[in-house]
């Protein structure tokens, strides 16, 4: 999963940059300053030279009830937006996982929002602070303002902004707008990581030397791995010709002084630049942790399958993104975690997911959860059966042990043996287009959705029964 990596500190401001609400507002809040210095500069010049085109052009108590306006309507559109994330941040986390609301954290919507609210209340609480000093020695009845025009236009815009954000996060809070996110972000990683079978170049294959290590590098604190900058460590080992093997793997937790990388070799190692190509943080991302997508999206799964919820749609539409980002996992090569240095010596080993685990991952707890849902399973069995005829033969394996589970989960959940049947049919929509649910006679559908006709029953005579005044003309 090599990849260009920024600066440790450049790195560390993206991340406050995205999950930090007050990034951006403060960056507005100071590049309001700077427009109010600026307009109020050319203020000066207009009072003195004349406008040479049309501005706000009224008295300066109308100018200062116009930015007083703005001032008070923004503050309370933010504290309105800020209201609505609470509010959507905690349905998310009761509803679908506590891990969903980094996404709404995440979002850059919400982000330019609060932004444009904070630079236009910033930038009227200045003007409307300045506007007596500016005006002050010009006497006329009316004024010409630059400021006051570029305060209108900030207040327009802001009313725009919030108008579509309420659009966007209507949208957004729903469970498919969740489930599509991650499952977009997810996939981005898996392209970015994982290159396809006839573009990967070749693989390292090596085995890690059965001896002590030669050196051990602790971690500095505790977190999970976040991010491993792969094209560092690489120079660093091959720079000190020493072999490096990292202990965890991106998103495993790592304790204060736990093991983070064993050094083979004669030749010290800088330790500091071994540790600063880590980051270790308190919560897993997706970015470079494509496990981590597929436990997001399987947690909104377990949440929906809960008694308490009860919603096995929402968990189907989960199994549809899961089978969506195994198709595309299965196509593709999987890295063996060695990286050798130029001139082909295995230099650095960074543990790597296996396509065993991700399939595992995808449907071991969701079978579990499901195991009484006849929807939910149903739509397994066709992820199931589309995955083995779409993948080539050497990813069948955990997919076939996948299925005998399912049957056997069927067999043990499902009392009826028509409800047994039922449960094996492949269901792209959990109950809709599959069919099993015939009774003795009718038609079925099987696997694929489509008719099976059935034996025609023998059209028999109906019998009638007798009228009782046929019953009487009849002899005794």
């Amino acid at each position: 999963m090599e990849r260009p990596h920024p600066s440790r500190y450049l790195q560390a401001f993206r991340w406050y940059r995205r999950s930090r609400l007050w990034v951006v507002p403060s960056v507005g809040a100071a590049a309001a300053l700077v427009l109010a210095a600026v307009t109020l500069t050319v203020d000066n010049v207009v009072i003195t030279n004349g406008a040479p085109f049309p501005f706000f052009n009224g008295q300066p108590d109308t100018a200062r009830t116009i930015l007083s306006l703005i001032a008070t309507s923004i503050a309370t559109l933010t504290a309105l937006v800020l209201t609505v994330v609470a509010v959507v941040i905690q349905l998310a986390t009761q509803a679908l996982s506590p891990r969903a609301v980094r996404t709404f954290l995440q979002d850059a919507h919400s982000h330019l929002t609060l932004g444009t609210f904070v630079t236009t209340f910033t930038y009227a609480l200045v003007i409307l602070q300045q506007f007596a000093l500016t005006y002050d020695d010009f006497e006329a009845n009316s004024v010409t303002s630059v400021s006051v025009s570029v305060a209108f236009v900030l207040a327009v815009l802001s009313l725009g902004m919030f108008i579509s954000y309420v659009d966007h996060i209507l949208h957004e809070a729903r469970v498919t707008s969740i489930i599509n996110r991650i499952g977009d972000e997810t996939r981005q990683e898996i392209l970015q990581g994982y290159r396809d079978a006839t573009e990967a170049p070749a693989a390292v294959h090596a085995e890690v030397p059965d001896r002590d290590a030669d050196d051990v590098v602790l971690a500095p604190h505790n977190g999970v791995v976040l991010e491993i900058d792969v094209g560092k460590l690489l120079e660093t080992a091959e720079r000190s010709d020493v072999l490096v093997v990292m202990v965890p793997a991106v998103g495993d937790f790592i304790p204060t002084d736990g093991r983070l990388f064993e050094v083979y070799g004669d030749h010290r190692v800088d330790r500091d630049r071994l540790l600063d190509t880590v980051v270790i943080d308190a919560e897993r991302s997706i970015t470079q942790d494509v496990p981590f997508g597929f436990r997001l999206l399987i947690d909104i799964a377990a949440r929906s399958l809960s008694p308490s919820v009860n919603d096995p749609t929402t968990a189907t539409q989960v199994v549809d993104e899961l089978h969506d980002l195994l198709r595309l996992l299965g196509s593709r090569s999987f890295p063996t975690g060695w990286h050798a240095d130029t001139g082909g010596t295995p230099r650095l080993c960074v543990p790597q997911p296996t396509w065993d685990l991700y399939v595992a991952l995808a449907f071991e707890e969701i079978r579990h959860d499901a195991r009484d849902s006849l929807q939910v399973v149903r739509r397994l069995q066709a992820a199931l059966e589309d995955l083995l005829a779409y993948l080539p033969e050497d990813r069948h394996p955990p997919l076939r042990r996948q299925r005998r589970l399912l049957d056997e989960t069927v067999a043990g959940s499902f009392a009826l043996e028509a409800e047994q049947q039922a449960a094996r049919h492949a269901d792209r929509q959990g109950i809709g287009s599959g069919g099993g649910f015939s009774s003795d006679g009718e038609d079925v559908a099987g696997g694929d959705g489509q008719r099976v006709a059935t034996p025609a029953v023998e059209a028999t005579e109906p019998v009638v029964a007798p009228s009782p005044a046929d019953t009487e003309k009849a002899p005794p």
